[in-house]
């Protein structure tokens, strides 16, 4: 996909950081937006702020962790606005803690919306999009905690390595099916944005946060949310399958991937 003027777009997680920012650069780029999220608060001052800059644009209050609530957003998407191009399945949320302190709740929310979130955007949307017989592109936000772990973020680790595996299996699912829907997984490093607010169960904010080897040195490099949107509609350009905004953690997981092998 090359041009986006006049194309639809649904973000999930669209309340704030990498979410808002892809809803903003959707907009820039002359885009329709459908704008989902559990924080209607936050919903309905982005939708405001898109508005006044006339970009069209339809504000659902949307829980991904509820199938139900998900196929809401479908049938709103389309019915508002006749087509779906690109759909952003980033919502998600985090809770630091110890794997065997996590309580069963906490796994239950961390599953539910960073996994079952996609699951049901999937199921909603691409027999949709199938079905539309157009060019799109699906953007499923996983993280850099989905390829290199570290302590207290089981959860989440674990919730975005299943989102990693499943984005997999689509891209070859639909290479077979229909090719002219394309795929990618995005796995940000440290991001500039209030994903711990998540914890307090009110906001499924985007995935953003992943602290790993030398975390120190790189929390001066914390990117924006509009220099990543920037970057997430290059690789659509490109119909690039892997995302990494953060290049300087590749030699990380180089070195995991070496580990592995060697079995070490």
């Amino acid at each position: 996909m090359q041009e986006f003027n006049g194309k639809v777009a649904v973000v999930t997680g669209a309340a704030g950081g990498i979410g808002r920012g892809l809803a903003q650069h959707c907009g820039q780029l002359g885009m329709s937006v459908v704008l989902a999220d559990i924080d209607p608060g936050g919903l309905e001052k982005l939708g405001a702020e898109l508005e006044e800059l006339g970009v069209a644009n339809l504000a659902m209050p949307t829980d991904v962790a509820d199938a139900e609530s998900v196929e809401r957003l479908a049938e709103a998407s389309f019915g508002e606005f006749g087509q779906v191009d690109l759909l952003f399945n980033n919502a998600g949320v985090l809770r630091p803690g110890n794997s065997w302190q996590q309580s069963v709740e906490d796994w239950q929310w961390h599953l539910g919306v960073n996994l079952m979130g996609v699951v049901h955007g999937l199921r909603s949307f691409v027999p949709r999009l199938l079905a539309q017989g157009s060019a799109a592109h699906i953007v499923n936000t996983a993280s850099l905690g989905a390829l290199l772990t570290m302590p207290m973020l089981a959860p989440y680790q674990a919730s975005k390595a299943a989102v990693r595996a499943l984005t997999e299996t689509l891209h070859m699912e639909l290479q077979k099916s229909n090719p002219e829907i394309g795929v990618s997984v995005l796995c940000p490093g440290p991001v500039a944005t209030a994903m711990l607010d998540s914890a307090n169960h009110l906001s499924t904010a985007d995935d953003v946060l992943w602290v790993g080897p030398q975390a120190e040195e790189q929390a001066m490099k914390t990117m924006s949310p509009a220099r990543l949107a920037r970057i997430v509609f290059e690789a659509i350009c490109e119909r690039r399958f892997w995302i990494f905004p953060h290049q300087e953690f590749k030699p990380h997981y180089r070195q995991q991937v070496a580990d592995m092998l060697e079995e070490r």
